[in-house]
């Protein structure tokens, strides 16, 4: 994590070796990361993957303990990580297939003010934000409006 930090801080692309969840293998890979975000649950680190070729979500976590961390430079202009940049409204109600006492129970137990619960986050977090709340299980009780 402190090496992590320190490259962003020192605008340093760092060499780590990633277990990526959709293979499950570990892979050698130069990111230039750029920021820490938590969804709630865990924390995240946005980078421009090399690799790749564009901006993704690092788990700090799945960074392997024996990378070589080695450091240089960026060197060069990233592009622009619009999903970073930009912010999209979360507009949540209470699933409408449940009866008016059981939204009522459920915006009580979300703290809801108003009908709606509306909130803004980071593009690229919407996904987390998302599966935070729950509202790609079965069996959620709020949906997107």
């Amino acid at each position: 994590m402190r090496r992590l930090w320190q490259a962003i801080a020192q605008r340093q692309k760092i060499e780590i070796g990633y277990v990526s969840m959709s293979s499950g293998l570990r892979q050698n890979q130069w990111i230039a990361p750029a920021h820490f975000a938590s969804d709630g649950e865990r924390l995240h680190v946005r980078a421009w993957s090399f690799h790749h070729r564009e901006w993704r979500d690092y788990v700090p976590v799945r960074v392997h303990h024996d990378s070589t961390f080695d450091v240089t430079p960026v060197g060069e202009d990233l592009p622009r990580d619009a999903d970073w940049e930009e912010f999209v409204e979360i507009r949540l109600r209470p699933l409408s297939s449940l009866t008016e006492e059981q939204q009522a129970a459920v915006r009580l137990e979300y703290g809801f003010t108003q009908e709606v619960l509306s909130f803004e986050v980071r593009r690229s977090l919407e996904f987390y934000v998302e599966r935070r709340w729950g509202l790609n299980r079965t069996g959620a009780r709020l949906e997107r409006c």
